[in-house]
């Protein structure tokens, strides 16, 4: 359908949609589709989350045409490699030839470096395994990661679903502590994590401060012009 917008988003996440039915307003039309598995271990899902994609399109979407599918789940580009990225990209396109993928992923590396940000201060509400990950994400894509700030009681957990119970509230403390580093910008990873009143908050702040879903709804509406 034209003018369309899917949005892939892990199955327990309903921050995305909060947050896009904010940034999209009512005159960009979109529909949400499930990313979902059964594996109970949180590296593997999150991998299938992006590695399983063009199945999950054909299962949720049937015969919808899409003109762009944003894929909503920054942490799978975390845990896959570049070479399994490559091959999902290129089933994708020729699977669905109509339709523009984008990785949350994607369109913060594109974000960062259209704003010739090169040193990064990130806020993460992954526990240390993936925050790591995302370091290394960023720091192979050219980045210099200056500072990095958790929430405390996520840290040693091994799964990632306790991110959709965090408010604005969790996360103040390491956005006040970031904001006193020396960084071209702070990235707010995690699509799930509620960010635009904090956003809002901090909007005159000396270094500028961006989110997954935030970035997410920018670019990918640049690409539809």
């Amino acid at each position: 359908m034209k003018n369309l917008i899917g949005i892939a988003t892990p199955q327990s996440n309903f921050c995305v949609e909060q947050e896009m039915r904010k940034l999209l307003g009512l005159e960009i039309r979109y529909v949400v589709m499930r990313l979902h598995n059964e594996y109970a271990d949180a590296k593997v899902r999150i991998r299938e989350y992006l590695l399983q994609l063009p199945k999950l399109m054909r299962q949720q979407f049937a015969t919808l045409n899409v003109q762009s599918l944003w894929f909503a789940c920054t942490a799978s580009s975390y845990l896959i490699t570049e070479q399994e990225r490559e091959t999902i990209l290129n089933q994708f396109s020729k699977l669905f030839p109509k339709t523009t993928l984008l990785l949350a992923s994607d369109a913060i590396i594109n974000y960062l470096h259209s704003n010739s940000y090169k040193k990064i201060a990130i806020l993460s509400p992954y526990p240390n395994w993936l925050t790591e990950k995302a370091i290394d994400y960023y720091e192979s894509n050219g980045f210099v990661i200056t500072a990095v700030e958790q929430i405390n009681h996520l840290k040693e957990f091994s799964d990632t679903t306790s991110i959709y119970t965090l408010s604005n509230n969790d996360t103040r403390d390491g956005i006040e502590s970031l904001l006193t580093q020396q960084a071209d910008c702070i990235l707010i990873t995690g699509t799930g994590l509620p960010s635009l009143e904090l956003l809002a908050q901090y909007q005159n702040t000396k270094i500028p401060i961006i989110s997954s879903n935030l970035v997410l709804a920018e670019i990918g509406i640049q690409q539809r012009r």
